[in-house]
This record gives structure tokens, C-alpha cells and sequence, in this order.
């Protein structure tokens, strides 16, 4: 008896029967995390409902992974299935990520792979990346941080947060003192990581000192540091920004004390504009880490400089 179209339609979109479809697997995140397997697209760095998925040798958000390992999806909105080069895997219900080697589409509209698809199983649990750092684009104020010559507001003379990059307008000003107040200023964090992990770390930040335009490239070296330190007080990472090697450009009418004014008394001072910082794939281990975010008045205590943070993040 001669087969059906029909019949031959399924065996021709079901492919080879010897070939073997990618599986989906309930994995724990931290376990893949510890790993230093596990790859983070952009919205599940901003906390999106995700899906462990492991499948072989293929490639996420443009990193090539070795054969067998984790990597993390996206659970998109829409209704779209994964596209997958060769052997699609067909998800059923709110779409996963495109993953041709090329694209990396999370927002479940993603595109058709080529080839026989194979139904997929979306039996992996849904789970959030953990933030490590509390309060951390300080809608809270300073909750979760210890201070010294800093506070929370939306501006900083005519400085406000970049809309491009902060949705809530809040940022955190850390300052040395007006005038002889002091010489630095500090926000700090305790950060306990439960188990060894990989994390990517990233913080917006804005410089701003009124020893520019004057006294840039002389010993009044104002500047700011980001230190990350571990377990065992070993530095892990660090960020600083010099006003002798900075590119500054200028703002007047900054609450600081400085060295040059304009006619309407507004005092005249440098910003970096607001910068990001990102490092990806910090390898952690289990233990009580500390990160510190300070402001130094360098060579005199009156001309002042102040860091503006945003958006810290360890996750």
C-alpha cells in the first residue's frame, strides 16, 4: 500500500530517525553558573525570565561554546520558536532564542531555522539571575551601602542621569567635602556570594572635578577608584579615572567649591560624562566580598571632585 501524502509530509519534517534532537533539561542555574558555563544575554542581565537549555556546540550573544555546555535563553513575550541551523528546535509556548550562530533574538519573534525542526521540551524551569549587590541603582537612597560624604539625588547642578541609560533618574553623588570638609569620600558594600560562580560586573559613572580646566596636568591629580576585593582581601577588579589622564569636558553651575568662576559667579568645573564600565565573566569564589567606590582630593583640601554612580551591578 502505497503511503500517504500526509504520511510522508510527517516523515519528511521529522527527518532521519537516527538523528538526535537537542534536549531540554531542568539544570540549576547556580550549578551552571559555578561552572562558568552559562552566557547572558542583554535581557537576562536586566532580570528576564530565563530558560536553561542545554544544547551542543552551538553559539550565544556571539561566543562560540564548547560542545555539551549550558547556555542561557531568553523566554521570549511573543509566540515565536526557536530557529536553529540544520536541526531547528521547535519550542512550543512563548518562543525561545534564535541561535543560527549568527543572531542572538530574545524576544520571542525569532527566525525560522533551516532544515528538518525537531519538537523541542520546555520542561526547563524558569529562573532570574541573581543581583549580588543590594539597592543597586539606589532607588532605596543609600540602603545597603555604608557612606562617607555621599547622598542620592536626581541632579547635580545641571547634571541629571542619562535617559539612554536609567529609567528612574536616581543616581548616587559621592563627594570630598565643600571646600576643607575632607579629602575623600566613599560608598561601600559587603557582598556575600553563596557559592563559586562567574558574574559580569558594571557600573555608570560620571567624574566630576573643578581642578579642571586650571590645574589638570599638575600634582592636584584628582581622582576616583572602583575596587572589588575577595574573600581574602585580594583585589579582584578595579576602575580608576585620573584628572591628569582624563578627557574632561566643561559644566558650569556643579555645588562644589572650585579654583575658576564665569561672570555669574557659577563655578567652572570638568565631567567625563557618563561612562560605562563592564567586565564580563568575573570568575568568583564562595565568601564575603567587598566593593568601595571613592572620590580622593589630591594635593590640597579646598578644589573639589565629586563621582556620580549609577546602576552597579554584580550579577
Amino acid at each position: 500500500m502505497p503511503a500517504s501524502p500526509f504520511l510522508l509530509a510527517i516523515a519528511l519534517f521529522a527527518g532521519p530517525a537516527s538523528a538526535k534532537p537537542p534536549v531540554a533539561k531542568p539544570v540549576s542555574l547556580e550549578a551552571r553558573v559555578a561552572l562558568g558555563d552559562v552566557v547572558y544575554s542583554e535581557r537576562a542581565r536586566r532580570g528576564a525570565p530565563l530558560w536553561l537549555v542545554e544544547k551542543p556546540d552551538r553559539h550565544a550573544a556571539g561566543l562560540a561554546m564548547p560542545a555539551g555546555v549550558a547556555t542561557l535563553y531568553s523566554n521570549g513575550n511573543g509566540n515565536g520558536n526557536s530557529g536553529n541551523d540544520g536541526n531547528g528546535n521547535n519550542g512550543g509556548g512563548n518562543g525561545n532564542s534564535d541561535h543560527d550562530g549568527n543572531d542572538h533574538n530574545d524576544d520571542g519573534h525569532t527566525d525560522s531555522g533551516q532544515g528538518n525542526g525537531n519538537n523541542g521540551n520546555n520542561n526547563a524551569p524558569p529562573v532570574t539571575a541573581s543581583e549580588l549587590i543590594a539597592n543597586n541603582e539606589f532607588i532605596q537612597g543609600l540602603s545597603g551601602w555604608e557612606a562617607d560624604g555621599a547622598y542620592v539625588s536626581t541632579e547635580y547642578g545641571p547634571i541629571r542621569a542619562d535617559p539612554g541609560l536609567t529609567a528612574d533618574g536616581v543616581f548616587a553623588v559621592v563627594h570630598n567635602g565643600y571646600w576643607d570638609q575632607r579629602t575623600q569620600g566613599h560608598i561601600s558594600q559587603s557582598i556575600q556570594v553563596p557559592m563559586a560562580r562567574t558574574a559580569n560586573f558594571a557600573m555608570l559613572y560620571n567624574f566630576v572635578t573643578a581642578e579642571f580646566p586650571t590645574w589638570q596636568g599638575t600634582e592636584f591629580n584628582d581622582h576616583f577608584k572602583m575596587t572589588l576585593t575577595g574573600p581574602s582581601g585580594e583585589l579582584e577588579l578595579s576602575k580608576a579615572e585620573f584628572l591628569n589622564s582624563g578627557s574632561f569636558t566643561e559644566v558650569r553651575g556643579v555645588p562644589m567649591y572650585g579654583w575658576d568662576y564665569d561672570s555669574d559667579g557659577n563655578v567652572i568645573a570638568g565631567q567625563t560624562g557618563w561612562q560605562s564600565f563592564n567586565y564580563s565573566r568575573l570568575p568568583l569564589k564562595s565568601g564575603l566580598y567587598s566593593l568601595r567606590i571613592e572620590v580622593n582630593d589630591v594635593g590640597d583640601d579646598i578644589v573639589d571632585s565629586a563621582i556620580l554612580v549609577d546602576r552597579v551591578s554584580l550579577r
